[in-house]
């Protein structure tokens, strides 16, 4: 039994520096299958990260995506950049080819502002 270690090659750790293990609380720098808090992995699931080649993560900063695609179905309105000229006001500007959710005007202007570059298979926006 240690209390401060700075190299250890081990099972079970509690902090640690340097070490080759499999089970660990804080670390700045792993290899491993499931984590909590990292800023650069290679793992399956994560739950916050920065930079990370994964299949499932909850918080992102940019994504990879062939389809990002808006439904109508999915938005009664209450998100206003979703809505047409009329009922969002003149300041965003609008263009051709979408409906408004509320009245099915046409030309409204739709753009995301919660995606910043991505690239996946479906990222379909539901409330």
């Amino acid at each position: 039994m240690v209390t401060e270690v700075h190299s250890v090659d081990t099972e079970m750790v509690t902090e640690v520096y340097s070490v080759d293990t499999e089970m660990v609380t804080e670390v700045h720098s792993v290899d491993t299958e499931v984590v909590t808090e990292v800023h650069s992995v290679d793992t399956e699931m994560v739950t916050e990260v920065y930079s990370v080649d994964t299949e499932m993560v909850t918080e992102v900063h940019s994504v990879d995506t062939v389809i990002a695609m808006y439904t109508p179905q999915m938005c009664t309105g209450w998100i206003q950049r979703w809505l047409c000229i009329r009922h969002r006001g003149a300041q965003r500007g609008y263009r051709d080819g979408h409906r408004c959710v509320q009245c099915g005007y046409g030309d409204s202007y739709v753009y995301a502002t919660d995606v910043y570059s991505v690239d996946t298979e479906m990222a379909v926006y539901t409330p």
